[in-house]
């Protein structure tokens, strides 16, 4: 798995999940404390999130990292130490 791939897969799951609850990009942005433009970059794969980031994400979003990536490649999934979904 390449940092890449797994920036990517972070962020389609942002997206998703953000997606899901009907949240606007400005909305999580803000929540964040960062501006929509980054948050934008974040969801496409163009910048990486720090622990702390994702955490912080995880939260606004009310899931663990576990929920936010259960539909992950099972590559990915290793890579964060999460366990397999059946």
């Amino acid at each position: 798995m390449t940092p890449d791939a797994l920036t990517r897969t972070l962020g389609a799951a942002i997206r998703a999940e953000r997606n899901g609850a009907g949240m606007k990009q400005a909305e999580l942005a803000a929540l964040l404390a960062i501006s929509r433009p980054v948050l934008s970059d974040i969801e496409h794969g163009k910048r990486e999130l720090t622990t702390r980031e994702l955490a912080t994400v995880c939260q606004a979003l009310g899931v663990t990292l576990n929920q936010l990536l259960r539909d992950a490649d099972p590559r990915v999934r290793r890579t964060l130490g999460l366990p397999e979904t059946p």
